[in-house]
């Protein structure tokens, strides 16, 4: 095992890392800049124009910096980590000008400007976090700059609070400051320490031949804790951008307020489609095998785009054969997704003309096709089209956005449904992505069944009679579930953990539990079984329990529900789907039991 823990240990120290590090740095500038231009419409409304332009000429000018210093730094001259001193000078030059920006937000009087100053120093703390964490001293030196602007900005706070006679109140400001360097220093810890394990795992795996095996299982595990420390924030995020998006806001305010939650949900996108990546090449992936009408579906699918395509001025039709009408045995929730992926695709790459998606069935299969007219692929690039993180060329991010893994989940759901994908391209004139699924068709309808689940939820006021008991420990996710619930006339009874949670229902009737898993003291799955043992030795009538958590990969919903929980709502909390969990009350008990059998 010292073997093994050198060999980690020489791995990080090369520099390999460094020059991965400054790679991902190169790659991420276009984005950047984009970023920073977002910002800079974003501030005109609010200040004097000069003032956002001279920042964006100034992030332009560093910018151009970083790519003739990159390319003129000698690699054995004088550093500091690893990185040469130049290219730190310019990564600390970026820190300052971004925390600039984020100043210009703050001193306007106004919660919202105020709030897009929190979330962009936020976001640029967790991206440094995400790059630099096996790395502590360049982790807290090009972070110092968010650090002391965070620092700075609760000072401010805290004078303001005192010359009002408030000081007590600065008490809070000053456990958010901490608070935030603890749970940075946890994070960067927590990630280094996955990061360790998986080296190690990888050295002990290729002596024993089994590197490949031996990887996957850590990546997974890794990827299951950062999907946790993720979604988290997000939580934080976007259920506020949903409470806050219920005020009474002027048309700028929604326009900001939209931006911000589309970009988190951009970002939980990306998230969803590395989990599941992850949990195919894990062997973890698995498929329903539920009644669904295929109706229903493709029009689900053709209604999401349909605005889209109609501002872009495409044509959009979808065609069904009278051999595939009906009703299927199969995932539908997955088909959707090669749906949406492949129309979202054509779309994007389609400025003039149509795009046709058509449904066909023959010989036990289901065949999908969706064409258009856009710019078309390359035949030398049609191979690779596939591949993980793999785009047409490099200007295809730049341009058009995306990670490159949509075109792989989809091959790989399509193969664990007997089936694949092929496509055909002409460049200039269109590309056709042929889909193929071995599904049994059940020959008739599905019925209103599935309208019912495509239908959004309803959002209406539940009472105050409702009895809400919630067990969560952080409390910005407590602040985010008060919120939503108060938007239905609920107020729930709030404990931070699994032995408060079992306290509190044993003490009171409650109509309903919304349950964190991971907290201190007791855990949520612990006090789930407690409650569910009791409730069975005395007779006592079933409360429904509702997994409210960030951990969302498939077989951690399988264990909750096989724990007695009687469904999920994932982080970031949906408020739909929140809304529609709480339903669950007023279910009598046999319905609810049936439901978590099935």
């Amino acid at each position: 095992m010292d073997r093994v823990a050198s060999a980690a240990a020489g791995e990080t120290s090369t520099g390999v890392s460094v020059a991965r590090l400054l790679a991902a740095s190169r790659r991420n500038l276009g984005p950047r800049l984009f970023s920073s231009g977002l910002t800079l419409v974003a501030a005109l409304p609010l200040m004097p124009v000069f003032e956002p332009v001279a920042w964006f000429a100034a992030v332009c000018l560093i910018a151009v910096a970083e790519t003739w210093v990159t390319a003129h730094t000698r690699p054995d001259g004088p550093a500091f980590a690893g990185v040469p001193w130049p290219q730190l000078v310019v990564r600390l030059t970026n820190g300052a000008v971004s925390v600039l920006g984020a100043y210009l937000f703050w001193r306007v009087d106004s919660s919202t400007a105020r709030l897009f100053a929190v979330i962009v120093i936020c976001m640029s703390i967790l991206y440094i976090l995400m790059q630099y964490y096996a790395r502590p001293k360049l982790l807290t030196l090009i972070a110092s700059p968010y650090l002391a602007a965070i620092t700075l900005g609760a000072g401010q706070i805290i004078i303001g609070h005192v010359h009002r006679g408030q000081p007590w109140l600065s008490i809070t400001s000053v456990v958010t400051v901490v608070y935030l360097f603890y749970v940075m220093w946890k994070a960067s810890e927590q990630m280094a320490a996955s990061r360790l394990k998986l080296q190690q795992a990888r050295v002990v795996a290729q002596e024993q031949g089994l590197a490949a095996e031996a990887a996957n299982a850590a990546k997974s595990s890794f990827l299951a804790t950062m999907s946790h420390e993720i979604r988290t924030p997000l939580n934080g995020v976007l259920g506020m951008a949903q409470a806050m998006a219920a005020d009474p806001l002027t048309r700028i305010q929604k326009e900001r307020l939209g931006v911000i939650r589309e970009s988190g949900e951009a970002l939980l996108a990306i998230l969803n489609d590395v989990l599941d990546l992850s949990k195919i090449e894990a062997g973890r992936f698995e498929l329903e095998e539920v009644e669904f009408d295929l109706d229903h579906l493709a029009k689900g699918a053709h209604s999401a785009f349909t605005a889209l395509a109609n501002k872009q001025g495409l044509s959009f039709c979808l065609t069904m054969t009278e051999q595939a009408h009906g009703a299927y045995r199969g995932d539908p929730t997955r088909i959707r997704q090669i749906l949406y992926n492949l129309i979202s695709n054509a779309l994007k790459f389609t400025r003039h003309g149509e795009v046709r998606v058509s449904a066909d069935y023959q010989d036990g299969q289901l065949l999908l096709a969706v064409s258009d007219t856009g710019i078309g692929i390359p035949e030398d690039r049609l191979a690779m089209l596939f591949q993980k993180f793999v785009q047409v060329d490099a200007s295809t991010t730049r341009r058009f956005g995306g990670t490159g893994l949509g075109l792989a989940i989809c091959r790989h759901l399509a193969e664990l449904m007997g089936g694949g994908v092929e496509v055909e391209s002409v460049l200039g004139q269109g590309t056709t992505f042929r889909v193929s699924l071995t599904l049994a068709k059940l020959g008739h309808s599905a019925g209103a069944a599935d309208e019912a689940d495509m239908a959004p939820p309803e959002t209406g006021d539940f009472g105050a009679g409702l009895r809400v008991l919630a067990a969560e420990d952080n409390t910005v996710n407590q602040l985010v579930l008060r919120t939503l619930l108060a938007q239905v006339g609920v107020e729930p009874v709030m404990v931070e953990n699994g032995e408060e949670a079992v306290a509190a229902w044993r003490d009171g009737a409650f109509d309903i539990v919304l349950m964190d898993m991971q907290m201190p003291v007791m855990d949520g799955g612990a006090a789930t079984r407690i409650i569910r043992a009791e409730e069975a030795a005395a007779g006592r009538a079933r409360t429904p329990i509702v997994a409210l958590t960030a951990n969302a990969m498939s077989h951690q919903i399988a264990e909750y529900l096989a724990l007695g929980m009687d469904g999920h709502v994932a982080k970031p909390i949906e408020a739909g789907k929140l809304f529609a969990c709480l339903e669950l009350a007023f279910a009598e008990p046999e319905a609810a039991a049936l439901a978590e059998a099935g």
